[in-house]
Protein backbone atom coordinates (compact mmCIF):
# COMPACT_ATOMS: atom_id res chain seq x y z
CA UNK A 1 0.00 0.00 0.00
CA UNK A 2 1.56 3.22 -1.21
CA UNK A 3 0.16 5.34 1.62
CA UNK A 4 1.75 3.18 4.32
CA UNK A 5 5.09 3.00 2.52
CA UNK A 6 5.31 6.75 1.93
CA UNK A 7 4.22 7.59 5.49
CA UNK A 8 6.65 5.05 6.99
CA UNK A 9 9.54 6.31 4.87
CA UNK A 10 8.81 9.93 5.83
CA UNK A 11 8.62 8.96 9.51
CA UNK A 12 11.93 7.08 9.37
CA UNK A 13 13.67 9.93 7.56
CA UNK A 14 12.35 12.38 10.14
CA UNK A 15 13.60 10.27 13.05
CA UNK A 16 17.00 9.69 11.44
CA UNK A 17 17.44 13.36 10.59
CA UNK A 18 16.52 14.61 14.06
CA UNK A 19 18.64 12.03 15.89
CA UNK A 20 21.70 12.88 13.82
CA UNK A 21 21.54 16.51 14.94
CA UNK A 22 19.54 16.35 18.16
CA UNK A 23 20.36 14.12 21.11
CA UNK A 24 16.72 13.50 22.03
CA UNK A 25 15.80 9.97 20.84
CA UNK A 26 12.36 9.93 22.47
CA UNK A 27 11.31 13.29 21.05
CA UNK A 28 12.79 12.39 17.68
CA UNK A 29 10.77 9.16 17.59
CA UNK A 30 7.64 11.02 18.63
CA UNK A 31 8.17 13.57 15.86
CA UNK A 32 8.64 10.76 13.34
CA UNK A 33 5.41 9.12 14.52
CA UNK A 34 3.53 12.41 14.16
CA UNK A 35 4.85 12.80 10.61
CA UNK A 36 3.78 9.21 9.85
CA UNK A 37 0.23 9.81 11.10
CA UNK A 38 -0.02 13.18 9.38
CA UNK A 39 0.90 11.79 5.97
CA UNK A 40 -1.41 8.79 6.40
CA UNK A 41 -4.30 11.09 7.27
CA UNK A 42 -3.49 13.59 4.55
CA UNK A 43 -3.36 11.03 1.74
CA UNK A 44 -6.54 9.29 2.91
CA UNK A 45 -8.40 12.61 3.04
CA UNK A 46 -7.10 13.51 -0.41
CA UNK A 47 -8.66 10.42 -2.00
CA UNK A 48 -11.69 10.07 0.27
CA UNK A 49 -14.09 12.20 -1.76
CA UNK A 50 -13.14 10.51 -5.02
CA UNK A 51 -13.63 7.05 -3.51
CA UNK A 52 -16.91 8.07 -1.93
CA UNK A 53 -18.16 9.40 -5.27
CA UNK A 54 -17.61 5.99 -6.90
CA UNK A 55 -19.56 4.16 -4.22
CA UNK A 56 -22.36 6.71 -4.37
CA UNK A 57 -22.58 6.28 -8.15
CA UNK A 58 -22.82 2.50 -7.73
CA UNK A 59 -25.46 2.96 -5.06
CA UNK A 60 -27.45 5.18 -7.42
CA UNK A 61 -27.60 2.43 -10.05
CA UNK A 62 -28.97 0.07 -7.40
CA UNK A 63 -31.57 2.51 -6.11
CA UNK A 64 -32.62 3.51 -9.63
CA UNK A 65 -33.24 -0.15 -10.51
CA UNK A 66 -35.32 -0.59 -7.38
CA UNK A 67 -37.37 2.49 -8.23
CA UNK A 68 -37.99 1.05 -11.69
CA UNK A 69 -39.03 -2.27 -10.16
CA UNK A 70 -41.51 -0.52 -7.88
CA UNK A 71 -42.89 1.36 -10.89
CA UNK A 72 -43.37 -1.91 -12.77
CA UNK A 73 -45.02 -3.55 -9.77
CA UNK A 74 -47.46 -0.65 -9.39
CA UNK A 75 -48.30 -0.87 -13.09
CA UNK A 76 -48.91 -4.62 -12.81
CA UNK A 77 -51.14 -4.11 -9.79
CA UNK A 78 -53.07 -1.28 -11.50
CA UNK A 79 -53.81 -3.56 -14.45
CA UNK A 80 -54.85 -6.39 -12.10
CA UNK A 81 -52.33 -8.71 -13.68
CA UNK A 82 -51.74 -11.86 -11.68
CA UNK A 83 -48.29 -13.01 -10.59
CA UNK A 84 -46.54 -15.19 -13.13
CA UNK A 85 -43.07 -16.55 -13.73
CA UNK A 86 -42.76 -14.30 -16.77
CA UNK A 87 -43.45 -11.15 -14.76
CA UNK A 88 -41.14 -12.31 -11.99
CA UNK A 89 -38.34 -12.86 -14.48
CA UNK A 90 -38.91 -9.40 -15.96
CA UNK A 91 -38.53 -7.80 -12.53
CA UNK A 92 -35.42 -9.84 -11.81
CA UNK A 93 -33.97 -8.79 -15.18
CA UNK A 94 -34.52 -5.13 -14.32
CA UNK A 95 -32.80 -5.63 -10.99
CA UNK A 96 -29.90 -7.53 -12.56
CA UNK A 97 -29.32 -4.72 -15.06
CA UNK A 98 -29.02 -2.19 -12.25
CA UNK A 99 -26.71 -4.46 -10.28
CA UNK A 100 -24.52 -5.08 -13.34
CA UNK A 101 -24.16 -1.34 -13.88
CA UNK A 102 -23.25 -0.88 -10.22
CA UNK A 103 -20.59 -3.60 -10.42
CA UNK A 104 -19.13 -1.99 -13.53
CA UNK A 105 -19.01 1.37 -11.74
CA UNK A 106 -17.03 -0.18 -8.89
CA UNK A 107 -14.15 -0.73 -11.30
CA UNK A 108 -13.45 2.99 -10.94
CA UNK A 109 -12.11 2.45 -7.40
CA UNK A 110 -9.25 0.22 -8.55
CA UNK A 111 -6.73 3.06 -8.96
CA UNK A 112 -7.27 3.92 -5.28
CA UNK A 113 -6.83 0.37 -3.98
CA UNK A 114 -3.06 0.84 -4.00
CA UNK A 115 -3.45 3.76 -1.63
CA UNK A 116 -6.02 2.26 0.77
CA UNK A 117 -6.20 -1.52 1.16
CA UNK A 118 -9.69 -1.29 2.69
CA UNK A 119 -11.10 0.15 -0.53
CA UNK A 120 -10.73 -3.19 -2.33
CA UNK A 121 -12.41 -5.02 0.54
CA UNK A 122 -15.23 -2.48 0.67
CA UNK A 123 -15.81 -2.87 -3.08
CA UNK A 124 -15.73 -6.66 -2.77
CA UNK A 125 -18.31 -6.49 0.01
CA UNK A 126 -20.77 -4.72 -2.26
CA UNK A 127 -19.87 -6.92 -5.24
CA UNK A 128 -20.45 -10.06 -3.16
CA UNK A 129 -23.93 -8.89 -2.19
CA UNK A 130 -24.87 -7.96 -5.74
CA UNK A 131 -23.52 -11.14 -7.33
CA UNK A 132 -25.25 -13.19 -4.63
CA UNK A 133 -28.63 -11.68 -5.41
CA UNK A 134 -28.01 -12.24 -9.12
CA UNK A 135 -27.29 -15.89 -8.24
CA UNK A 136 -23.86 -15.52 -9.83
CA UNK A 137 -22.09 -17.50 -7.15
CA UNK A 138 -19.01 -18.13 -9.26
CA UNK A 139 -18.19 -14.44 -8.92
CA UNK A 140 -19.83 -13.93 -5.53
CA UNK A 141 -17.76 -16.46 -3.57
CA UNK A 142 -14.32 -14.95 -4.30
CA UNK A 143 -15.72 -11.54 -3.33
CA UNK A 144 -17.09 -12.91 -0.05
CA UNK A 145 -13.68 -14.41 0.70
CA UNK A 146 -12.01 -11.03 0.20
CA UNK A 147 -14.61 -8.68 1.70
CA UNK A 148 -14.39 -6.57 4.85
CA UNK A 149 -13.76 -8.43 8.12
CA UNK A 150 -16.98 -9.20 9.97
CA UNK A 151 -16.13 -6.70 12.71
CA UNK A 152 -16.54 -3.80 10.23
CA UNK A 153 -19.28 -5.16 7.96
CA UNK A 154 -21.97 -2.53 7.38
CA UNK A 155 -24.92 -4.93 7.43
CA UNK A 156 -25.60 -8.31 9.14
CA UNK A 157 -27.48 -9.43 6.01
CA UNK A 158 -24.16 -9.67 4.17
CA UNK A 159 -22.85 -11.94 6.92
CA UNK A 160 -26.03 -14.04 6.61
CA UNK A 161 -25.45 -14.35 2.86
CA UNK A 162 -21.95 -15.68 3.48
CA UNK A 163 -23.35 -18.19 5.98
CA UNK A 164 -25.65 -19.43 3.23
CA UNK A 165 -22.78 -19.81 0.77
CA UNK A 166 -20.58 -21.61 3.29
CA UNK A 167 -23.45 -24.03 3.93
CA UNK A 168 -24.04 -24.57 0.22
CA UNK A 169 -20.31 -25.19 -0.26
CA UNK A 170 -20.31 -27.78 2.52
CA UNK A 171 -17.94 -25.74 4.71
CA UNK A 172 -19.79 -26.53 7.93
CA UNK A 173 -17.00 -25.80 10.41
CA UNK A 174 -16.13 -22.52 8.73
CA UNK A 175 -19.82 -21.61 8.79
CA UNK A 176 -20.06 -22.30 12.52
CA UNK A 177 -16.93 -20.25 13.22
CA UNK A 178 -18.14 -17.33 11.12
CA UNK A 179 -21.55 -17.36 12.81
CA UNK A 180 -19.94 -17.16 16.27
CA UNK A 181 -17.84 -14.18 15.17
CA UNK A 182 -20.80 -12.46 13.53
CA UNK A 183 -23.14 -12.65 16.55
CA UNK A 184 -20.41 -11.12 18.71
CA UNK A 185 -20.30 -8.14 16.35
CA UNK A 186 -24.00 -7.76 15.56
CA UNK A 187 -25.73 -7.71 18.91
CA UNK A 188 -29.34 -7.52 20.08
CA UNK A 189 -31.86 -7.02 17.23
CA UNK A 190 -29.04 -6.74 14.66
CA UNK A 191 -28.32 -10.45 15.18
CA UNK A 192 -31.87 -11.49 14.24
CA UNK A 193 -31.17 -12.51 10.62
CA UNK A 194 -28.05 -14.40 11.67
CA UNK A 195 -30.03 -16.54 14.12
CA UNK A 196 -32.89 -16.89 11.65
CA UNK A 197 -30.56 -18.06 8.88
CA UNK A 198 -28.45 -20.43 10.93
CA UNK A 199 -31.49 -21.99 12.64
CA UNK A 200 -33.13 -22.54 9.24
CA UNK A 201 -29.99 -24.31 8.04
CA UNK A 202 -29.96 -26.53 11.13
CA UNK A 203 -33.61 -27.46 10.60
CA UNK A 204 -32.91 -28.28 6.95
CA UNK A 205 -30.04 -30.50 8.07
CA UNK A 206 -32.44 -32.15 10.56
CA UNK A 207 -30.39 -30.93 13.52
CA UNK A 208 -33.49 -29.98 15.47
CA UNK A 209 -31.95 -30.15 18.93
CA UNK A 210 -29.15 -27.80 17.89
CA UNK A 211 -31.69 -25.45 16.31
CA UNK A 212 -33.69 -25.37 19.57
CA UNK A 213 -30.60 -24.42 21.58
CA UNK A 214 -29.66 -21.77 19.03
CA UNK A 215 -33.15 -20.24 18.93
CA UNK A 216 -33.36 -20.26 22.70
CA UNK A 217 -30.26 -18.08 22.72
CA UNK A 218 -31.41 -15.96 19.77
CA UNK A 219 -34.91 -15.20 21.03
CA UNK A 220 -33.42 -13.76 24.20
CA UNK A 221 -30.64 -11.75 22.56
CA UNK A 222 -32.58 -10.44 19.56
CA UNK A 223 -35.96 -10.19 21.31
CA UNK A 224 -37.57 -11.39 18.07
CA UNK A 225 -41.14 -12.65 18.05
CA UNK A 226 -40.45 -14.72 14.93
CA UNK A 227 -37.47 -16.44 16.54
CA UNK A 228 -39.58 -17.09 19.65
CA UNK A 229 -42.39 -18.64 17.61
CA UNK A 230 -39.96 -20.84 15.68
CA UNK A 231 -38.41 -21.97 18.95
CA UNK A 232 -41.86 -22.91 20.27
CA UNK A 233 -42.68 -24.82 17.07
CA UNK A 234 -39.50 -26.89 17.36
CA UNK A 235 -39.87 -27.49 21.10
CA UNK A 236 -43.42 -28.74 20.52
CA UNK A 237 -42.34 -31.03 17.69
CA UNK A 238 -43.83 -28.93 14.87
CA UNK A 239 -40.78 -28.44 12.68
CA UNK A 240 -43.01 -28.05 9.61
CA UNK A 241 -44.38 -24.83 11.07
CA UNK A 242 -40.91 -23.30 11.24
CA UNK A 243 -40.93 -20.21 9.02
CA UNK A 244 -38.91 -17.04 8.50
CA UNK A 245 -41.36 -15.60 5.97
CA UNK A 246 -42.34 -12.83 8.41
CA UNK A 247 -38.93 -11.24 7.87
CA UNK A 248 -40.03 -10.36 4.34
CA UNK A 249 -37.51 -9.00 1.83
CA UNK A 250 -34.54 -9.56 4.12
CA UNK A 251 -35.31 -13.26 4.33
CA UNK A 252 -36.04 -13.74 0.64
CA UNK A 253 -32.83 -11.85 -0.23
CA UNK A 254 -30.97 -14.93 1.07
CA UNK A 255 -32.38 -17.03 -1.80
CA UNK A 256 -33.27 -19.91 0.49
CA UNK A 257 -37.01 -19.74 -0.19
CA UNK A 258 -39.23 -18.15 -2.81
CA UNK A 259 -42.02 -15.74 -1.83
CA UNK A 260 -45.57 -16.67 -2.77
CA UNK A 261 -46.51 -13.23 -4.07
CA UNK A 262 -44.90 -11.24 -6.86
CA UNK A 263 -41.80 -9.49 -5.63
CA UNK A 264 -38.07 -9.20 -6.16
CA UNK A 265 -35.64 -9.99 -3.36
CA UNK A 266 -34.03 -6.61 -2.85
CA UNK A 267 -32.64 -6.59 0.66
CA UNK A 268 -31.89 -3.13 2.05
CA UNK A 269 -29.61 -1.38 -0.39
CA UNK A 270 -30.84 2.02 0.70
CA UNK A 271 -28.41 1.81 3.61
CA UNK A 272 -25.09 3.41 2.77
CA UNK A 273 -21.95 1.39 3.25
CA UNK A 274 -19.56 2.41 5.95
CA UNK A 275 -16.71 4.59 4.74
CA UNK A 276 -13.06 3.76 5.31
Amino acid sequence: MYTLLIAALAGIVTVAGLMSSWDRPILSTLAGFIVFLGIMLGINLMFRKKIQAVFEAAQKHILDSQDEIQRQVRMIQARNLGASKGLQKQLEKTQAEGFTEAIATLEDVKPYERWNFLVAKQANTLRARLYFQMRDYEHADPCFENMLPVRVLPDPLIAAMWLVRLWKLGKTEEMKSYFKKAVKVFKDEKSTMLYATYSWILVKDNLIDEAIVLLDEGREKAESEVLRQNWEHLVNGHARRFSNAAFGDQWYALMLEEPKQLRVKQGHFGQKMRRH
